[in-house]
């Protein structure tokens, strides 16, 4: 289930992009964005209505989990399941998969409304609308996850108890004593045989809301692409530890085979907003990278305390960002850089410079660093990703 999740979430994670790239280029004006939403909410509703109207799945009323179910076109006495997931919120929907006993859906119900729901959720992340990731892909994963729960049990039917033959009885519970000592609890038990409620339990192993859990990580966890957050997020959604590791290891395996295809849908968003942000490994090509070929020489740099005027000259001459900050040259030492348009931040600690000799060696960057507003270094042939000229909490160089 958490290969299927990463296939899925690589796919969703495609099909955005290219929408995404579609979006950008030819949906600009706000009419066209007003217009793309309102689209997309007639389509979501038309196929939604269709699916009730033409899809039989009407259950008596005594099985539905919800406070008002909805009749539709079913006879008195019976509810729409697929009513009730549809006009639910995604919320109650997600807990009506989780919780909902065994027979409660279709095949052919929970099947088109995955696909559906899959589609309209792809559409709708990138629309010009408040709108979310999360509820949306734990919907979609708790449909299918569920829908393999549910081909389980078809296949093995002997892990789930037929409750079309259990009836619900309540049974006192007494002490040693013969008085009661707790109050009276439902149990299930046959007609044929009276099943122990702990081997019924050991028979049980095939509930299809424990596979909708699953899969609503995996699918989760696809698109995303995080494991241990979502992890917590999730035990914590739903109040039961016992799960931790399936759901760790679900998220796991969804995460390496969505890697195998794309990025996680954050990170890909992040790009096509071209977002600076500095990777966690640097590019596979900086390996043969001297740092004499990114950097500007001579290097620009601030005192500790500076003049205003120098300051915005030095803004307005120079195109990076960053400037390290320096303190005389009786000091030798090189403070943290300060960002372009922030340069009253606070002096934290200080670091000295190194640097890579011809040999391969350490070496202290003795010379060059004084008070005035250059200094010179003069770079070896060193690698680009293992040189530290200077540390700053915003901008970190190595």
């Amino acid at each position: 289930m958490g290969c299927i999740g990463g296939l899925m979430g690589s796919l969703f994670n495609h099909i955005n992009y290219k929408l995404t790239v579609f979006r950008m280029r030819y949906i600009r004006r706000k009419w066209l964005k007003v217009l793309e939403a309102a689209l997309v909410a007639a389509i979501a509703a038309i196929f939604g209505f269709i699916m009730m109207v033409f899809i039989n799945d009407c259950k008596p009323l005594d099985k539905d989990p919800t406070r008002f179910p909805i009749q539709m076109h079913c006879s008195d006495g019976d509810y729409s399941a697929v009513a009730a997931i549809w006009f639910q919120t995604p919320e109650s929907s997600v807990k009506s998969l989780f919780h909902d006993p065994p027979g409660s859906h279709k095949f052919i119900s929970l099947g088109i409304f995955f696909l559906l729901y899959f589609l309209l959720s792809v559409c709708t992340y990138g629309l010009s609308v408040s709108g979310g990731l999360f509820i949306p892909a734990i919907l979609t994963g708790a449909a299918w996850g569920r829908l393999a729960g549910m081909s389980l049990t078809t296949m093995l039917p002997n892990s789930w108890p037929q409750h079309h033959a259990l009836k619900m009885t309540r049974l006192p519970m007494t002490g040693r004593s013969g008085f009661e000592s707790r109050p009276n609890v439902l149990r299930e038990v046959s007609p044929k045989t009276d099943f122990h409620y702990s081997s019924m339990q050991m028979r049980t192993w095939v509930d299809p809301g424990k596979y909708a859990l699953v899969g609503a990580a995996a699918q989760l966890g696809g698109t995303v692409r995080m494991t241990i957050s979502l992890t917590v997020i999730l035990i914590e959604a739903t109040g039961n530890i016992t799960f931790a590791f399936p759901l760790m290891l679900s998220l796991i395996m969804a995460k390496w085979t969505g890697d195998i295809f794309n990025e996680g849908i954050y990170d890909i968003h992040i790009k096509l907003s071209q977002v600076p942000i500095l990777q966690w490994e640097p590019p596979p090509l900086s390996n043969k990278i001297y740092a004499s070929e990114v950097m500007n020489h001579p290097v620009v740099v601030l005192k500790t305390v500076e003049n205003v005027g120098i300051i915005v000259d030095i803004l307005k001459a120079t195109p990076h960002n960053g400037f390290p900050v320096v303190d005389p040259c009786t000091e030798r030492k090189t403070c943290k850089s300060v960002k372009s348009f922030n340069p009253f931040a606070d002096i934290d600690e200080c670091y000295s410079p190194w640097i890579y000799n011809t040999t391969g060696t350490l070496t202290s960057v003795t010379r060059g660093i004084c008070p005035s507003t250059y200094f010179d270094v003069s770079f070896s042939p060193c690698y680009f990703n293992t040189m530290i000229l200077f540390r700053s909490s915003s901008m970190n160089v190595q």
